[in-house]
C-alpha cells in the first residue's frame, strides 16, 4: 500500500501552519521595509533628476508638489520633464506637503539655501531623513 492516511496527512497540514504562521509577520515587516526604502529611493531619485536636468538644460528647474506626487519642471517655462507618485500607504511625511526644491543652472540651490529634510515614518516608527543640502547633495539617515 503506497497511499497516505489521513492521520500523516493531518500532520503534514498542521506543519504547514505553524510554519506559515511564523513567515507571514516575518514577511509583513519585509514588505513595510520594502516600501519605505523604494519611497526613500523615489524622493532621492526625483532631486537627482532635478538637478541633472538644471544643469542638462541650462535654467533654473523646480522639484514641486503636484497631483498625487512631485513633478519636476523648468522654472522660467513651466515645461515638465517628469512626474513622480509614490506608495505611501502606511508612510507618514514630514513636512506634510513636499518642500519646493529649486536647482539652478549649476546644480546649486539658489543663494546657498537651507538644508531641506524629509522624514518619511511608517507604522512601526521605523524612519528614513532625506537631506538635500545646499549644494545640491542628498544624504540618507
Amino acid at each position: 500500500c503506497t497511499g497516505v492516511t489521513l492521520l500523516e496527512l493531518i500532520v503534514a497540514v498542521a506543519i504547514i501552519g505553524i510554519l506559515a504562521s511564523i513567515a507571514v509577520p516575518a514577511f509583513d515587516n519585509q514588505i513595510k521595509n520594502s516600501r519605505l526604502v523604494s519611497n526613500t529611493n523615489l524622493v532621492v531619485g526625483a532631486v537627482s533628476i532635478a538637478r541633472s536636468e538644471a544643469i542638462n538644460r541650462g535654467v533654473q528647474v523646480i522639484l514641486t508638489a503636484g497631483g498625487n506626487g512631485w513633478i519636476v519642471k523648468e522654472v522660467v517655462s513651466g515645461t515638465e520633464i517628469s512626474r513622480f507618485e509614490p506608495d505611501d500607504s502606511g508612510i507618514t511625511w514630514s513636512p506634510s506637503t513636499f518642500p519646493d526644491v529649486t536647482f539652478e543652472p549649476t546644480g546649486f540651490r539658489p543663494n546657498l539655501s537651507a538644508v531641506v529634510t524629509i522624514k518619511l515614518t511608517d507604522d512601526r516608527s521605523k524612519s528614513k531623513t532625506i537631506s538635500i543640502s545646499a549644494a545640491g547633495s542628498t544624504d540618507v539617515e
